[in-house]
C-alpha cells in the first residue's frame, strides 16, 4: 500500500494507488472493481416491496455506532453517472438518489456494470462523468473524502476474504487497514456480534465458514468504523432464500446504528426491506459484453497514499 494517488481537487484521471480506507484524514482505500458492460439506457430507480419478514427487535447502539459521526442525514446523489472506455460502455447514464439511512439494490444481468457501479459511488473507479455527490461533497471532485465516508464489504474476485486467516486475524487486519487499531476494532467487532446477536468463533478459519456466514462476516467487518454507507457485491451469491433473508435482518439491525448498505444481486433476487432500487439495463452489443476487469482494472484505484 504505497502508490500515490490523484489529489482531491480535481477528478481522477491517471491509473495508480492502490488502498483500503483508513480512518484519519488520510484516509486509505479498498481495492475493487468489476467489469462487465452495460447498456447505454438509463437505469430505473424505485422501492423494493417490504420482505414480508418480521421486524428486528431494537436492539441498543454499541459505543462503535455510526449515527452522528456518519453524515446520516445527506442523502447519495448520482445524476447522469456513467463509466465509459475505449471498448465500450460500462454503465449509465444513471440518475439515483440513495436516502439518509435506508439500504439500496443495485440490480442487474451479468454484464450490467454492477460491481463497477458499486467501486464508482465508493470513490475507487476513475473516468466517471456526470455528478455524484453525498451531502455537499462532490464525489468525482474528492474522491478520497469519498473513500473516506464509504466502506467496501465485498466486491467479487476483487475485495474478499482472506480464506486463511480466522475470524480474530481477519478483524485484526481489517481493523488496521482501517485505520482505527486492533483494540478499537477488537471492541466494535464485538458489539457488532452483540447487535445481530450472532457471534462468530475467533479461531475458525473464513474457509470453513458457510457461504451465509463469510457474507454476514464481510458485512460486519466493514462496520468497524463509521461509513455513509457500505457497499456488498453479489449478495444474492450462492445464498437461499431464508439465509438472504436472514442477512437483510443482520443489515436491519446495523442499519438501525445507522450503518447503510448498498447491495448488488441479480433481477430476480430479494432486497432489503424498503431498499432504494436502481435496475442496470442489459449489456446491448457483444463488445459491451466481452468488457473484461482487465480493461477496467487501470481504473480501479486500489491503494491510497
Amino acid at each position: 500500500m504505497n502508490d500515490s494517488e490523484p489529489a482531491d481537487d480535481g477528478p481522477e484521471t491517471s491509473p495508480d494507488a492502490l488502498p483500503e480506507p483508513a480512518s484519519d484524514d488520510t484516509p486509505r482505500e479498498v481495492p475493487a472493481p468489476e467489469a462487465t458492460p452495460e447498456a447505454s439506457s438509463e437505469p430505473a430507480a424505485d422501492h423494493a416491496e417490504p420482505m414480508t419478514t418480521a421486524s428486528p427487535a431494537p436492539r441498543t447502539a454499541p459505543r462503535h455506532a455510526a449515527r452522528g459521526v456518519t453524515h446520516e442525514g445527506q442523502a447519495l446523489v448520482a445524476q447522469g453517472l456513467e463509466l465509459t472506455t475505449p471498448h465500450g460502455r460500462v454503465f449509465g447514464p444513471v440518475d439515483w438518489v440513495l436516502p439518509p439511512r435506508t439500504h439500496g439494490a443495485v440490480l442487474g444481468v451479468q454484464g450490467s456494470g454492477r460491481s463497477a457501479f458499486l467501486l464508482a459511488i465508493t470513490g475507487r473507479m476513475r473516468g466517471l462523468t456526470g455528478t455524484l455527490r453525498v451531502g455537499d461533497l462532490d464525489g468525482l471532485r474528492q474522491p478520497r473524502l469519498l473513500r473516506h465516508r464509504s466502506a467496501v464489504a465485498r466486491i467479487t474476485d476483487l475485495v474478499e476474504l482472506e480464506p486463511d486467516l480466522t475470524v480474530a486475524e481477519a478483524a485484526d487486519e481489517h481493523a488496521l487497514a482501517d485505520g482505527i487499531g486492533v483494540r478499537r476494532g477488537r471492541e466494535s467487532f464485538m458489539a457488532l456480534q452483540e447487535a445481530i446477536d450472532h457471534h462468530f468463533a475467533p479461531s475458525a478459519r473464513v474457509d470453513t465458514l458457510s457461504a451465509y456466514e463469510r457474507t454476514l462476516l464481510a458485512a460486519l467487518l466493514a462496520c468497524q468504523r463509521p461509513a455513509h454507507h457500505i457497499v456488498l457485491d453479489d449478495v444474492d451469491d450462492a445464498l437461499t432464500v431464508p439465509q438472504l433473508q436472514e442477512l437483510y435482518r443482520a443489515m436491519d439491525l446495523l442499519g438501525a446504528l445507522g450503518h447503510s448498505f448498498v447491495v448488488s444481486a441479480l433481477e430476480s433476487s430479494a432486497l432489503p426491506r424498503g431498499a432504494a432500487v436502481l435496475h442496470l439495463p442489459p449489456p446491448q452489443t457483444r463488445e459491451a459484453l466481452s468488457l473484461s476487469f482487465g480493461h477496467l482494472r487501470p481504473r480501479v484505484i486500489t491503494q491510497e497514499s
